[in-house]
């Protein structure tokens, strides 16, 4: 393809949780030559290192943005920016992109930091005009998900209906953002997806790319993100393990887990006797209280980190032999880059899609549940023993083998793809008008 060049805007407030990732692309969009400006609020721009030494560092603009009037604020660069606005990149937070880049002919595309089975899962339940009910999240055709329990599908429920700052449902901002964009781009790679699911490619005129996984922290540098324990003692720690016999731990969604399953899953621990590592830190802060008593139990043979360390430190020392998470997407894609098998207690929403698909292609194992949707003690350290220990684990330590290195290498072809595809949507389009 011909050399061109594109002017491309991101927006990414700091109430965003994929702040980190969103900065990852525009510096690595910019390091292929394009010009990048970066719109966000005061605090979301101090999350970004700028090395002066780069030669792509004049490529990056910071767009300051006001706290209380982003949307107007946005708007105005848009109309007056020096260098016309080609595409417009934006995530949940900030659906409202499509209003505004249609009023002025400019491209929108969706960076969605889920799989495309949520993605059809979410779409089929929402995509009609009335408010999802628990019987629209109970789907009767979607393969794996036939084993969706009904109080999984009223959590997922009643997080679709909680609203924004701005009064707007997150089922209505899923809808919105997906349906007004020119373009949905999935943090994901084609090697661990199915194909396109049928759901997605009803989109009347949307283009669909994987664009790969965008990190969760960058040489940027996220601000943010500090270390209590240094990361130096937790190397030494798992170097005095056996391989492959370490249960990596780490819940990051904070606003699901209950009192009563965080303790299930700190005595299916203790149950289990094996050697874990649970880092408690949240990445965008806070810590997750464990049990009283807990780490006294268990400092023998485990090590619990207070503040967030990055996954794939922890996921590519040899010592580790699973992941217990609520299997996230970015979870998934860390995990399964070292050939980690992952533990799984998911939570609302797009958790649970991803654990009973996965599970079916062999690639983990999810906690089990009784019939009112509920784990106990018993459950987590029979699920960790089954892929950490036992024979009948065997598929699965090796199903997740073989995807360890399948992703490397392929996140710059991914995001020349996605950029081609960008040019050609506007040049095409040029052409007809």
């Amino acid at each position: 393809m011909e050399d061109y060049n594109l002017h491309i805007a991101v927006v990414a407030t700091d109430g965003s949780e994929h702040l980190p990732e969103l900065i990852h692309l525009a510096t690595s969009i910019t390091e292929l030559g394009h010009d990048v400006s970066f719109a966000s609020t005061l605090s979301g721009l101090k999350a970004i290192r700028i090395d002066p030494s780069n030669p792509n560092s004049s490529k990056l603009e910071l767009i300051p943005l006001q706290e209380n009037n982003v949307r107007e604020v946005f708007d105005t660069f848009v109309q007056q920016a020096n260098q016309a606005v080609d595409w417009v990149l934006f995530d949940i937070t900030t659906w409202w992109v499509p209003e505004v880049t249609e009023k002025f002919g400019i491209y929108s595309a969706y960076i969605s930091f889920q799989s495309a089975n949520t993605c059809e899962f979410l779409l089929a339940a929402i995509n009609n005009n009335k408010i999802p009910s628990v019987d629209d999240l109970l789907p009767q055709n979607l393969g794996a998900l036939k084993t969706y329990h009904f109080e999984e599908a009223k959590a997922v429920r009643d997080q679709l209906l909680k609203c924004d700052a701005q009064k707007v449902p997150l089922y209505s901002r899923i809808k919105k953002a997906i349906n007004w964009c020119d373009v949905v781009a999935l943090s994901s790679y084609c090697q661990i997806e199915d194909e396109l699911p049928e759901e997605l490619t009803k989109t009347d005129k949307k283009y669909f790319y994987c664009i790969g996984y965008l990190p969760q922290t960058t040489t940027c540098e996220v601000s943010s993100s500090k270390y209590v324990m240094n990361p130096a003692t937790v190397q030494e720690w798992l170097d005095k393990i056996n391989v492959h016999s370490v249960v990596y731990v780490a819940l990051e969604n904070k606003m699901a887990i209950t009192d009563q399953q965080l303790d299930a899953i700190a005595r299916g621990l203790v149950s289990s006797r094996l050697p874990f590592i649970w880092v408690t830190g949240y990445r965008q802060g806070g810590e997750l209280k464990l049990p009283p008593g807990f780490w006294g139990r268990t400092i023998d043979y485990g090590l619990v980190c207070k503040e967030w360390l990055p996954p794939a430190n922890i996921l590519s020392h040899v010592s580790v032999g699973g992941f217990l998470t609520n299997g996230n997407w970015s979870a998934w894609i860390e995990a399964l880059e070292s050939g980690i098998p992952l533990i799984l207690v998911p939570f609302p929403t797009d958790e649970v899609p991803n654990a009973k698909v996965r599970e079916a292609k062999k690639l983990g194992c999810e906690v089990g549940r009784d019939a009112t949707g509920n784990f106990d003690a018993n459950h987590v350290a029979q699920a960790l023993n089954f892929v950490m220990v036992d024979q009948g684990g065997n598929i699965v330590r090796e199903q997740a083998n073989a995807m360890r290195g399948v992703f490397r290498n392929l996140q710059t072809q991914y995001l020349f793809n996605f950029l081609d595809g960008l040019n050609e949507i506007k040049e095409s389009r040029e052409v007809n008008n």
